[in-house]
């Protein structure tokens, strides 16, 4: 059985997701706090929590279940993870490449132009998706560099983002 990582307990050293649950008050609040200071920052306050969460994190809203619209097509969400990333943008090492979570897909899907063309599928703007992966890429380097992470463990990290991202049903207008 899967478990969530607890981060008010520093003892759990098995996890196999780090799973965080945004509250629709928060995202409609723009409290970035909420996501920064009691979850992300986390992530980075030492080399070990840097190693153990790679490829683990998903992220829910909570709240918009009623909605029809798919998360990435409400404008807070958009907003709010827009925001969100200016201050975190780490999402290719840290976000589960896995092909049955979509964070990476909601992330992505919310920094670009898009049309929807069938349930869970969206047709990108090729400019908005090579500038947002252009983005997210350069601070995965950047992330490996301020970190000491080793660089044959980078060229895996990209190919599995890039894998990620073929595989997916993001596909360029």
């Amino acid at each position: 059985m899967k478990q969530m990582i607890d981060f008010t307990n520093s003892q759990n050293d098995n996890f196999d997701f780090a799973m965080f649950g945004i509250p629709k008050n928060v995202v409609e609040e723009m409290n970035l706090d909420y996501m920064l200071k009691d979850g992300l920052d986390k992530l980075v306050e030492s080399q070990e929590m840097i190693k153990k969460c790679k490829n683990k994190v998903m992220i829910l809203f909570d709240g918009y279940n009623e909605d029809r619209r798919e998360i990435y097509e409400i404008f807070e969400v958009r907003d709010y993870i827009q925001a969100l990333t200016l201050d975190f943008p780490y999402w290719f090492y840290f976000c589960s490449t896995d092909p049955k979570d979509g964070t990476l897909r909601v992330i992505h899907l919310a920094h670009c132009r898009f049309k929807n063309f069938g349930p869970g599928g969206a047709k990108v703007n090729v400019e908005d998706a090579n500038k947002n992966y252009d983005f997210l890429l350069q601070h995965l380097i950047d992330f490996y560099s301020k970190y000491n992470l080793d660089k044959a463990d980078l060229k895996i990290r990209i190919t599995e983002v890039a894998d990620y991202f073929r595989n997916s049903k993001v596909i360029p207008l």
